[in-house]
């Protein structure tokens, strides 16, 4: 190989580097979530303190309210599954049909399910403190026995 083949085999590798490096810069110069550079937008912005959790709980029969489990909720393992499924039964006006599936699946210590909507404050509840803010309850049914 010639010294102009040589030269010319050091362009095109420059060539490929330069078009390969824009198309990875590209998605966040065009300001587009895309491969093989994603700018993340859900992670773009700061989360308010108070944050709102869809979920069912059980009561005792002492009436002490119990978080359930992910597989006891929605038959799952996956938080984000669990709480989709309850914020979507909430907004179509079925919490009472989900109380009743959820209610099929509760431990023995449960009496009464709720499906409810709570607001926390997420730094107490990293912190390990009472988080609790509010609860709507959306729903509410016996636990058949």
């Amino acid at each position: 190989m010639g010294p102009a083949a040589g030269s010319r085999a050091a362009w095109v590798r420059r060539g490929v580097t330069v078009v390969v490096l824009a198309a990875i810069v590209s998605p966040a110069l065009r300001d587009h979530d895309s491969f093989p550079l994603t700018t993340y937008p859900m992670y773009d912005g700061t989360r308010g303190r108070v944050v709102s959790i869809a979920t069912a709980v059980g009561l005792d029969r002492s009436g002490q309210s119990r978080y359930l489990s992910l597989r006891t909720v929605a038959d799952t393992d996956d938080p984000l599954i669990a709480e989709s499924t309850v914020r979507s039964a909430i907004g179509r006006q079925r919490a009472a049909e989900l109380c009743r599936d959820i209610a099929g699946r509760a431990p023995a210590s449960i009496v009464t399910i709720e499906v409810v909507d709570e607001r926390h404050d997420v730094v107490a509840r990293a912190s390990g403190d009472d988080s609790l803010l509010g609860r709507s309850v959306h729903a509410r049914c016996a636990v058949p026995r």
